[in-house]
């Protein structure tokens, strides 16, 4: 009796899972983490219904997830395509493009997404980072500007990213304000934290920029910038003996993480 009943439920599951598709399977395992196994079914989804945008970019998700940049494009390309007002779709399209480090084809990606949805705050951040990579420091200044408005503190992401902007031109004294907002508001943000404490520390505020720079370490780790600033902070404080344990850190985790 046992043994029919069990039987039963396996038949039962077995069913259910046959009519299940791959695409519901596959987002599953996304949202599981699962990318390695996502992405056959998702695959096999996307042979089949072509012209499903939502296929092609949950594709690409799993791509991305795992770092394979240059596998994630084309799917998150041919979303944008099929159906451009899908959410994130043109975004993830451009952003898949910039870190492939083709620019100028991000750049005319995002700006004809811009046409489409003229509101998104990550649209507009991606343009700034795509200006900004291409050298045209005016434009991205007032992208960036864009982003965080458009954002209206709704997400740390674009204020630290500008801030982190203002830093790499050398304009510390006006990145702190804009970093220090965004902790206003996100106090646990990591890149705010190691931005906020990096340009602290770049105009002689040592002081001040140690206990961002731990914070940043904690809530982040494997942060390589994070420990490396912190190193170098707690040398010009003359704590040496702390600093050790953060050069090594950051020796450990190099490249784990855009400087």
């Amino acid at each position: 009796m046992q043994a029919a009943i069990l039987t039963a439920g396996i038949l039962v599951a077995l069913v259910a899972y046959a009519q299940t598709s791959d695409y519901d399977r596959g987002v599953a395992l996304v949202q599981k983490g699962d990318f390695e196994q996502a992405i056959p079914l998702l695959a096999r989804a996307a042979e089949s219904q072509p012209q499903d945008a939502r296929t092609w970019k949950a594709l690409g998700v799993a791509y991305a997830a795992r770092g394979l940049y240059g596998e994630a494009e084309a799917p998150f390309r041919r979303a944008c395509e099929l159906a451009p007002k899908l959410e994130d779709a043109c975004y993830y399209a451009g952003q898949a493009l910039y870190l492939l480090d083709r620019y100028e084809e991000a750049l005319a990606t995002l700006e004809s997404a811009a046409k489409l949805d003229s509101k998104s705050w990550k649209i507009r951040l991606g343009i700034a980072q795509a200006l900004e990579a291409q050298g045209k420091a005016s434009q991205a200044g007032e992208s960036y500007q864009q982003a965080v408005a458009l954002c209206a503190n709704r997400d740390p992401a674009p204020g630290a990213a500008y801030g982190r902007f203002l830093v790499r031109q050398g304009r510390l004294k006006e990145a702190i304000p804009p970093l220090e907002a965004v902790l206003t508001r996100f106090p646990k943000s990591p890149e705010a934290l190691t931005q906020l404490g990096r340009a602290l520390l770049e105009d002689g505020q040592t002081t001040a920029a140690i206990p961002r720079l731990e914070s940043a370490t904690a809530l982040v780790p494997r942060s390589a910038q994070a420990h490396l600033l912190l190193a170098k902070a707690y040398v010009k404080a003359g704590r040496t003996a702390e600093a050790q344990a953060h050069f090594e850190a950051a020796a450990k985790y190099a490249g784990a993480q855009v400087q």
